[in-house]
C-alpha cells in the first residue's frame, strides 16, 4: 500500500508540476487583495497596489463571483489584471470542453456504430458540447404531416 500511495504521489507531482510555475498568478487571480505584491509576476505588481487601494473594487470583489470581478474590472486601469482573469477563466472551462468532447466522441464511436462518417461525429459533437436548447415543440408545429396518396 505504501508503496502505491508513493506511486500515486509522484504522479500527482508529474501531472501538476505545471502549476507550480504559476502558482502566484493563481494566487493573484483568486485574491488580489490578500496576495503580497512582492510575489506577484512583475509585470503585475502595480496594478495590484492600485487595486488594493480602491475600496470600491474590494467591495465588488467581495459580491461577485470571480468571472464576473474580472469582466467588470475597468480596462483602461487594470489590462493587465483583466487579461490574467480572462486567461485563468478561459483554461479552466477550455478543459472543461475538451474532456467534455472527448467523453462524448467515446461514446458516440464504439464499435458497433463504426458505419458512422466523419460528417456524423462532427454533427454529434458539436451537438452535444453546445448550449443550445432547441424548442421540440416549436420545430414539430412547423412540419407539414405526410399524408397518404
Amino acid at each position: 500500500m505504501i508503496q502505491l500511495l508513493k506511486l500515486l504521489s509522484e504522479n500527482f507531482e508529474e501531472r501538476f508540476a505545471d502549476f507550480r510555475d504559476v502558482k502566484n498568478e493563481i494566487r493573484l487571480f483568486e485574491n488580489p487583495f490578500s496576495i503580497d505584491v512582492s510575489t506577484a509576476p512583475s509585470d503585475l505588481q502595480l496594478e495590484p497596489i492600485e487595486l488594493q487601494c480602491q475600496t470600491s473594487m474590494k467591495d465588488k470583489f467581495r459580491e461577485k463571483e470571480l468571472p464576473e470581478f474580472y469582466g467588470e474590472l475597468p480596462a483602461e486601469n487594470f489590462p493587465n489584471l483583466r487579461k490574467l482573469g480572462m486567461k485563468m477563466i478561459t483554461t479552466f472551462a477550455s478543459t472543461y470542453v475538451c474532456e467534455q468532447t472527448f467523453s462524448v466522441l467515446k461514446r458516440a464511436k464504439p464499435g458497433s456504430r463504426s458505419y458512422l462518417t466523419d460528417d456524423h461525429l462532427h454533427s454529434v459533437l458539436r451537438i452535444s458540447v453546445t448550449n443550445f436548447d432547441p424548442n421540440i415543440q416549436n420545430l414539430v408545429s412547423e412540419k407539414q404531416l405526410q399524408t397518404s396518396h
